[in-house]
């Protein structure tokens, strides 16, 4: 069984070039009885195969590939929940067209199409390159596709799974980090502007920065989840290539603090990393889904020491650990148990990269003082 999903929205806006029109509902997650592997899900950012014109015509990326085919040999050894998409799903400016684009089919469909990834859901929110094209086109999938999974704007789901008698929960939290950029923040090194020669276009029923911030804090005062994950496009902290985002260390980052959240998840540079500042949550981020790797340029541009892994060209930081860098891409796996979680960073090549220290769930006192808020 697959969890439900719930939309940010009780019904969304009329789309821009599609027809048909989502319902989000509330429907009790689903129970996954966990194997004694414990409870596994994938994350990739930054996948888009490049086409330089709408039709389909061009060739796709090896490395996309290569972390494609990877991701399906792990998953014939491992039961793998789901996978988790970090945004800029389509090089190099988004959907331009329908839902019915070539784009789902061939650079979505066909690559990630080993046997044991066509049976699981695929959970994507919009990055900066999504957003010069038609992000409601990828809203609209939705309703073609058996396993992708982008049902609002911004959205959240549960999972349930068990493990020695007892049930644990991981709630995901998506939130499309791009629209506080392009409404509020059009110039600065994250936005769609700065990345791409030419105006975002702004998809019909895009709401606004206010609201969504109002979602997320209302989404996570109320969660009461085991773990809670955060998923986005941009990051928090990187000491890679873009650096910290600022409107997500300003406005997102608190929220986490506040809330006890385990951690967050994101693309946007091209690179792998493990950030820990020792305020709570962790930074995972993987964005080498279609390449690798950016240079580490923006390491002085995070806490001192909290960069506990970087998979990059150039400089290792003080106190990390660095394997060297290739033309591999590489993709995370999460596996989560009733005592803790870890994140392991796996390369194109099967080989495991790092992992990260066990992540404990959050507490009752956590809990509680979530409850009080």
């Amino acid at each position: 069984l697959w969890p439900s999903v719930i939309g940010a929205r009780g019904k969304s806006a009329p789309f821009k070039f599609c027809t048909m029109q989502f319902l989000s509902t509330l429907v009790a997650s689903a129970t996954l009885v966990a194997c004694a592997q414990g409870f596994k899900f994938m994350a990739i950012g930054d996948w888009g195969a490049s086409y330089e014109s709408d039709d389909c015509s061009g060739s796709i990326s090896v490395q996309q590939k290569a972390d494609a085919t990877q991701m399906g040999v792990y998953a014939q050894t491992n039961n793998i929940s789901h996978v988790m998409l970090l945004g800029d799903n389509f090089y190099g400016s988004g959907i331009h067209g329908s839902c019915y684009s070539c784009r789902f089919e061939d650079t979505f469909e066909k690559i990630y199409d080993a046997a044991d990834l066509e049976t699981i859901p695929f959970y994507a929110i919009a990055g900066n390159h999504d957003h010069l094209g038609n992000v409601s086109a990828q809203i609209e999938y939705t309703k073609l596709s058996k396993r992708w999974k982008y049902p609002d704007w911004y959205y959240t789901f549960t999972s349930n799974f068990t493990d020695g008698g007892k049930t644990v929960s991981i709630q995901f939290i998506m939130i499309d980090t791009v629209i506080n950029d392009i409404i509020e923040e059009p110039y600065t090194q994250h936005g769609p502007v700065f990345d791409f020669p030419g105006q975002p276009i702004a998809s019909s029923g895009m709401p606004s920065p206010a609201a969504q911030m109002e979602w997320l804090e209302k989404t996570l005062s109320t969660s009461t989840a085991d773990y809670v994950w955060v998923g986005g496009h941009y990051p928090v902290w990187s000491g890679c290539n873009h650096g910290p985002s600022a409107s997500m260390v300003n406005k997102v980052k608190p929220l986490l603090e506040k809330y006890y959240t385990t951690g967050y998840m994101c693309g946007h540079d091209h690179c792998e990393e493990y950030i820990d500042e020792g305020k709570g949550p962790v930074y995972v981020l993987t964005g080498s889904g279609f390449e690798c790797c950016y240079s580490g340029s923006k390491i002085d541009k995070n806490p001192p020491e909290s960069i506990k892994f970087a998979y990059w060209h150039g400089d290792c930081p003080k106190g990390a650990v660095c394997p060297p860098t290739s033309e591999n891409t590489a993709f995370t796996v999460f596996t989560a148990t009733a005592e803790s979680m870890v994140v392991d960073y796996i390369d194109s090549a099967g080989k495991k990269l790092f992992s990260t220290p066990a992540l404990k769930p959050r507490s009752a006192t956590a809990h509680a003082a979530v409850s009080e808020q």
